[in-house]
């Protein structure tokens, strides 16, 4: 808002050499400080440490809530995907995220089980983002939202690699179960 007779002063990086008080904080600090914005061409009003102060008090206070949830969901699968090559959409991909777990009403796409928004390295219920085939990457139609235990158990297999793999376990389980009887009755012998 242009005022009659007010021009506002911009800061440019060509006399950052001077002081400027926070608009938070108000105490008086050196422009390098203070964030600058590239596309405005200006300084931020606040300095750096009431900036980062306000986003993790913002992520402290909102990390139950679904959209901060996959706000950093999607900024995972971005940065993943970019150090791996994998592809992935650019943009909506948070939005993407909270459509799929309104819409599925929380639950775990593999297990049908209710998922959690909290734990999310802790809770094997946690909420992830999987790739129903993996080589077709972070796409619309092939993202979808299951618990970390079963996405850590897929890892890069494709549903049905999966499924043959949990097959596989469970005909196997006659043949652990005498292992396990074995080992432990010579582990009581040498004992």
């Amino acid at each position: 808002m242009n005022y009659k007779g007010y021009k506002p002063r911009k800061l440019t990086r060509q006399n950052s050499s001077e002081n400027r008080i926070c608009s938070k904080c108000k105490k008086e600090k050196p422009l390098r400080c203070f964030y600058y914005h590239r596309s405005r061409r200006v300084y931020m009003s606040s300095c750096t440490e009431c900036n980062s102060n306000r986003i993790v008090k913002y992520y402290q206070d909102n990390r139950r809530s679904p959209k901060v949830v996959f706000q950093l969901r999607s900024a995972h699968v971005r940065r993943t995907a970019k150090i791996n090559k994998i592809p992935f959409d650019k943009s909506g991909l948070g939005k993407h995220l909270l459509e799929l777990w309104q819409k599925g009403k929380g639950i775990c796409f593999y297990t049908g089980l209710q998922m959690s928004l909290t734990g999310y390295h802790t809770n094997p219920m946690a909420v992830t983002v999987d790739r129903l085939i993996p080589k077709n990457g972070y796409v619309k139609g092939n993202i979808i939202l299951c618990c970390s235990i079963v996405n850590r158990m897929k890892q890069n297999l494709t549903y049905n690699e999966l499924l043959s793999m949990c097959k596989t376990l469970l005909s196997h389980k006659k043949n652990v179960k005498k292992s396990l009887t074995i080992l432990k009755n010579s582990v009581n012998v040498v004992a």
